[in-house]
């Protein structure tokens, strides 16, 4: 039997929303790599399934009382509920609706479906330790105990428990039941790669065990610890007859789509006319984020921030070489700049005693060098000589941070942040018509904790952080 207690002062959900995130956006950026997605198309795609998750996991949750604030005041509700449920319904509507706009055929939501499992294993951790979902009681040796200050023990001792009581009842471990169905779910999902060649099979087949997966846990969950209600109608609550209907229907769909032949898919390749569209989205989505802000927390908008950079510098490194004219530089920075203008003023307000503030940077280079390269060594008349290749190479880089700080107890700092940075570099061979361009593209997340005296820190470095030519 274990013990959970929330006095430690640390918000375990948004310190696991913030890894499962961040580790999942790389891990979508980089298969969608490997499978040869445009990365500017991509990182939209990306972001605008993580803007609509986020609004999804809220609106599935509002009581009256929210949704005549966002109709009558035009103001979007912070709230602490959340539906994983609906936030993964609006994020296949935001990829869906993203698709349509920059006119993409493949069917991405095979890929997008691995990283939903993953990131809900990685998640659940804050989920048990902040005690917002919970089980029924249970005598099994390892059920979970909440200690005062906690939403469960809140519960109990409103009415199921003496208020003299310090500990809740022996109750079911939910979320780590959801961990070990979560990472099942992913396992199989990687293991039946090769007989979901169909385009649209893994993406039912992940939905399918996600529905039944909720469907038998919601046996051992408290009602209380669920945003949505938990009425019951012939033995069975409302939530588990929609997730058994649905269940039945996705697999349904998988089976007939297995016995059908294979579609291709043709995908389109980019124009500039592509690029307008993308730059239109990218506006859009920026001013979304800023529209519904109030109702992000800290974390959740950090999360936003950092996710919307990958878009905005391959943007910018795309249009640097593209509008090459040096007198339209200036005007086109400015232009690519606008989106960041929009984020910068995307920060929830909140009505916390912690002190805390947002800083945001960024940098920008390029330029063009020349070059020599050698090879073939051999006797010339006068000693070893070669032959020689001459090379014109021009590169654009560019950076872009974006980091949290939280004052606790005069001298206490604490800061999350992320700095992506991320170049190409074009190369000409003059006594040829070849040229080629190759990108570069790098994550820094890190986290680090001071006091007075004493800190420490930690980060990570991912991404192609190096060109090497092997030519």
């Amino acid at each position: 039997m274990f013990i959970i207690d929330k006095h430690s002062g640390i918000d375990w959900y948004s310190f696991f929303y913030l890894i499962s995130s961040i580790f999942t956006f790389i891990l979508l950026l980089y298969l969608g790599w490997k499978k040869g997605y445009p990365l500017l198309s991509w990182s939209l795609i990306l972001f605008t399934g993580a803007l609509f998750f986020i609004i999804g996991t809220k609106l599935v949750t509002f009581r009256r009382e929210e949704w005549a604030l966002l109709f009558r005041e035009g103001l979007f509700p912070l709230t602490t509920n959340r539906s994983a449920l609906g936030g993964l319904l609006f994020a296949i509507l935001g990829i869906e609706l993203t698709k349509s706009w920059l006119k993409i055929r493949e069917f991405v939501l095979d890929t997008y479906v691995l990283a939903v499992p993953l990131g809900l294993a990685i998640q659940k951790p804050g989920c048990l330790l902040a005690g917002c979902c919970f089980g029924i009681p249970t005598s099994l040796p390892w059920g979970v105990q909440y200690t005062t200050g906690t939403s469960v023990h809140h519960h109990w001792i409103s009415g199921l428990t003496p208020v003299t009581e310090m500990l809740t009842p022996s109750l079911h471990p939910v979320p780590l039941y959801e961990i070990l169905v979560y990472l099942l779910i992913f396992v199989v999902l990687i293991r039946s790669g090769h007989f979901l060649r169909k385009p649209g099979s893994r993406f039912l087949l992940a939905l399918t065990l996600l529905t039944f997966s909720r469907f038998f846990i919601e046996f051992l969950r408290d009602p209380v610890g669920s945003v949505i209600p938990g009425t019951q109608f012939l033995g069975l609550k409302i939530i588990q007859w929609v997730l058994l209907v649905a269940g039945i229907i996705l697999g349904s769909l998988l089976v007939r789509k297995l016995k059908r032949g294979v579609v291709r898919l043709e995908n389109y390749p980019e124009t500039n006319g592509s690029m307008r569209r993308k730059y239109v989205l990218l506006l859009l989505l920026a001013l979304l984020l800023w529209a519904v802000k109030d109702g992000f927390s800290p974390a959740e908008m950090l999360v936003m921030n950092i996710k919307l950079l990958p878009a905005v510098v391959l943007f910018g490194m795309d249009a640097w070489i593209r509008f090459t004219v040096p007198r339209f530089r200036v005007a086109g920075i400015a232009i690519l700049n606008l989106p960041l203008l929009i984020m910068g003023q995307s920060v929830p307000t909140t009505a916390s005693s912690t002190k805390h503030f947002h800083s945001f940077g960024t940098g920008f280079t390029g330029g063009y060098f020349g070059e020599t390269a050698r090879y073939n060594e051999h006797e010339g008349a006068c000693g070893p000589t070669y032959n020689r290749k001459y090379f014109e190479e021009s590169y654009a880089v560019g950076s872009l941070n974006y980091s949290l700080h939280f004052f606790t107890d005069g001298y206490n700092r604490i800061t999350y942040g992320a700095t992506l940075y991320g170049g190409v570099v074009h190369e000409h061979e003059l006594d040829q018509t070849l040229s080629s361009s190759h990108y570069l593209l790098g994550l820094h997340p890190y986290f680090d904790a001071n006091a007075r005296w004493i800190g420490g820190g930690i980060g990570l470095n991912i991404g192609r952080l190096r060109y090497i030519p092997t030519d």
